[in-house]
């Protein structure tokens, strides 16, 4: 079974936006779904930071990103909770919203719509969390993963990623959810 519309979002640290890939640092992935009348998030980000990669950002980046999964967490609970159960999911709306106020140094990727097959074992939530965790993964690991497909949540990168990035890499996970605003009746 597939979830077929989740909203997909990178967040980075990008010294010099002009130049967005030079020494940009992945902080986490955030994605959206919809689940009956609620809105089901699902976050991974970085527990920590390098002293080099803090060295890399400016005073106020490294005073609010020592810790980026606590950070982006907080963040998104912010939206949901100024939303009071108003948001809407048509096109990503926590994390259209979030990409909106973070477009600079901390950027925050505009959401883009992805297909996600869950594993039989798997329900909605822990395909998401799975899917989350693997996507941020590839994507400090540097490996393109194609978005135009539907991803397996199971198999998005390779058994053998620890051996292949730093301990200080280590990742917190996280999910939500909050009430969505009605559809409108037809």
């Amino acid at each position: 079974m597939s979830l077929d519309k989740v909203w997909l979002s990178f967040v980075d640290y990008r010294p010099d936006p002009a130049t967005p890939e030079k020494d940009r640092i992945a902080l986490g992935c955030i994605l959206e779904a919809r689940a009956r009348r609620s809105g089901l998030f699902s976050l991974a980000g970085r527990v920590s930071l390098t002293e080099p990669e803090l060295m890399i950002m400016d005073r106020i980046g490294r005073e609010t990103l020592v810790h980026p999964a606590d950070f982006l967490r907080q963040q998104l609970r912010e939206v949901l909770d100024r939303a009071g159960g108003a948001l809407s999911f048509e096109q990503g709306g926590a994390l259209r919203q979030l990409s909106q106020v973070h477009r600079w140094s901390l950027y925050v990727m505009p959401p883009r719509l992805i297909r996600i097959e869950r594993h039989l074992s798997q329900n909605n939530t822990q395909a998401l969390y799975s899917a989350t965790g693997q996507l941020f993964i590839a994507r400090m690991l540097g490996r393109d993963v194609s978005l135009d497909r539907t991803l397996r949540a199971k198999q998005i990168i390779p058994e053998d990623w620890r051996a292949q990035v730093p301990p200080a890499w280590q990742i917190a996970q996280s999910s939500l959810s909050a009430p969505m605003e009605p559809r409108a009746q037809r």
